[in-house]
Order: C-alpha cells, then sequence, then structure tokens
C-alpha cells in the first residue's frame, strides 16, 4: 500500500528536519507595515498571533494534510483517465493550503459547506 506520501510506505516515519538554518540560508529583512495599512500581496504574516501560535507538529500537520489533498486530486485524475469516473472532474490541485489554512482557522461555530 502507498503512503500518504507517494514515495513512502505507511510504516515509514516522518523525521522533522532540523530547525537550524544552514550556511547557506539567506536572511531576508520585511520592512515593518503599519498596522492601519490593508493586507496586499507584499504583507508578512508569518510574524502574526495566528501564525506565532503554531507548533512545529501543527505545521508538520498542515504540510501533511496539503499532501492528502494533493494524492487524492493526482488519484482521481488518475482514475478519470482511466475512465472510472463519469462527468466531468474539476480538480482543486495548487488550491490545497486555501482548504487546510481556512479549515484550520475555523472555530467550533464555523460551518463549510
Amino acid at each position: 500500500m502507498e503512503g500518504l506520501y507517494h514515495d513512502t510506505t505507511p510504516d515509514d516515519s516522518i523525521e522533522p528536519k532540523s530547525a537550524v538554518p544552514s550556511p547557506d540560508a539567506k536572511t531576508v529583512e520585511v520592512p515593518e507595515i503599519a498596522s492601519d495599512s490593508p493586507p496586499s500581496s507584499q504583507t508578512d504574516f508569518s510574524a502574526s498571533e495566528f501564525n506565532a501560535d503554531l507548533s512545529v507538529e501543527n505545521k508538520v500537520n498542515l504540510l501533511s494534510q496539503m499532501i492528502r489533498i494533493r494524492r487524492f486530486e493526482e488519484r482521481s485524475l488518475r482514475a478519470y483517465q482511466q475512465g472510472h469516473i463519469g462527468g466531468f472532474l474539476h480538480l482543486y490541485i495548487g488550491q490545497e493550503a486555501v482548504a487546510v489554512g481556512s479549515v484550520s482557522s475555523m472555530g467550533p461555530d464555523d460551518h463549510v459547506i
């Protein structure tokens, strides 16, 4: 049986990489943006309260969910191309972070349709 990642089996474990940057890593300075300015494509949200509260385990879990969605989409495409799925198939490939990020920020009283 194929594991969550296409080149693994369910028995393989995922070893998180060290948080220590490599000697070749480059530091990028992000300019400070006033809090009253509207969000833009240049806004860095990595230091926001929501992201700062995420543990390494949570980040790995979110990535795993995105990869699981991608693998499902790829298998759906394969089944569609082989004629196992009738009708139309609209894929979500490339949008996995939208679903995972939206659902991860939902509260107990939020709903998705």
